[in-house]
């Protein structure tokens, strides 16, 4: 009887064990070659997907067995759909490439234009001195902060005593 219940319990480990497929593919331009990072790959019907990294890799994981169609995209490109059977023969990332759709994006025009504003209504801009920077140049000359002032910008020191060098 033991003997039938640990065969029971094995079979069942190894279909969860077959069910869990990865899927590892390169998107990349099919004129130039290069990959495409931020392209996007989903197992269609399921919320199963992944976008490429800095390489242009994608994975995947956690497939279940069977025929699936993976739908890739990626801005300014015709979407792919591609169907494969889990699980895979290999391991190593299948090369996807995409076609540009032929049009390309319009381009972003910047612009500015000039204000009245009076000096008051203008933002103010705000510098802070770290503590360790005070202690930094506290060490180099105790009891002169003209030194770390000066090293501020927009903010300038003047001595007005001779003997005090206030």
């Amino acid at each position: 009887m033991k003997k039938f219940i640990l065969l029971f319990i094995t079979a069942i480990n190894i279909t969860f064990v077959s069910g869990q497929n990865t899927f590892k593919a390169v998107v990349k331009d099919s004129q130039t070659k290069e990959t495409l990072i931020g392209a996007t790959a989903v197992l269609q019907g399921t919320t199963f997907g992944a976008t490429a990294n800095a390489e242009g890799i994608i994975e995947i994981k956690n497939i279940p067995g069977g025929q699936k169609v993976i739908v890739f995209t990626y801005i300014g490109y015709e979407t792919r759909m591609d169907t494969f059977n889990f699980p895979l023969a290999t391991n190593n990332p299948i090369e996807i490439l995409l076609s540009s759709e032929g049009e390309e994006l319009e381009g972003v025009v910047v612009s500015s234009t000039r204000r009245s504003r009076t000096i008051d209504n203008i933002p103010t801009r705000m510098e802070t001195i770290s503590g360790e920077e005070l202690e930094e140049k506290g060490n180099m000359k105790p009891g002169d902060i003209r030194m770390i002032l000066n090293e501020s910008t927009g903010i300038q020191t003047q001595q007005t005593s001779a003997t005090s060098y206030n």
